[in-house]
C-alpha cells in the first residue's frame, strides 16, 4: 500500500462520496437513512461482493434529487413476522408503561405501511428471545429533535426501494 492509500471502489459521478464503512456478516441488515427522513432496511446479502477496485456499488435507496444519505447502520437480523414484531412492540410498550406508571398513555406502534395480518400472541419464550435481540435506533434532527425507535419498527425490504418514513422532518424549523 502506497502512502496515498489505495482506491477501494470506483465512484460513478462527481460529488459521489463514501458515507461510512462497517464490518458485517450475512446475518446482519443495513439501515440507510436519508435527509428527508426516509429509511430502508435490507439484508447484507443483497449487496454484492466487490470483484475488483473498479467495482461500483449498488443502489441502497431511491431518493429525491435534493435528498442525500445521512446515516448508515448495521443491525442484527432477526427472523420475525410483521405480526410477531407488532405483538412484541405492543407488549414491550405495555411493560414500559407499567414500569413508569403511565398506564393511560398508549405508545404508537409504527410498522409503517406494512401488512401485519392477524394479531399474534407471543409466548413468553419468544418474547424474551425478541427482547434479547432488540436494538435501538436514535434519530436526531439538525434542530435537536430526537426519537428512539426499536429496530423492530423498521421492516426488512429489498434494497433500492424508496423506504419508509423514519421520522417527520416537516417540523424541522420550529
Amino acid at each position: 500500500v502506497n502512502r496515498n492509500g489505495k482506491i477501494a471502489m470506483k465512484l460513478e459521478e462527481e460529488g459521489d462520496e463514501i458515507l461510512g464503512v462497517e464490518t458485517c456478516t450475512d446475518k446482519d441488515d443495513v439501515l440507510l437513512t436519508a435527509s428527508s427522513g426516509q429509511c430502508i432496511r435490507f439484508s447484507v446479502g443483497d449487496v454484492r461482493v466487490f470483484q475488483s477496485r473498479n467495482s461500483v456499488g449498488v443502489r441502497g435507496i431511491t431518493m429525491a434529487e435534493t435528498d442525500r444519505i445521512i446515516s448508515m447502520s448495521v443491525i442484527e437480523h432477526v427472523d420475525a413476522s410483521p405480526a410477531e414484531r407488532a405483538a412484541y412492540l405492543k407488549r414491550a410498550a405495555a411493560e414500559r408503561r407499567l414500569a413508569t406508571e403511565t398506564a393511560g398513555e398508549e405508545e404508537e406502534i409504527a410498522l409503517t405501511n406494512e401488512e401485519i395480518g392477524e394479531e399474534t400472541e407471543l409466548s413468553d419464550s419468544r418474547y424474551e428471545e425478541l427482547k434479547a435481540h432488540e436494538q435501538y435506533v436514535l434519530t436526531v434532527t439538525e434542530f435537536g429533535y430526537g426519537k428512539r425507535s426499536s429496530s423492530y419498527d423498521f421492516r426488512l425490504t429489498g434494497r433500492g426501494g424508496k423506504g419508509i418514513r423514519a421520522t417527520d422532518v416537516s417540523k424541522a424549523a420550529e
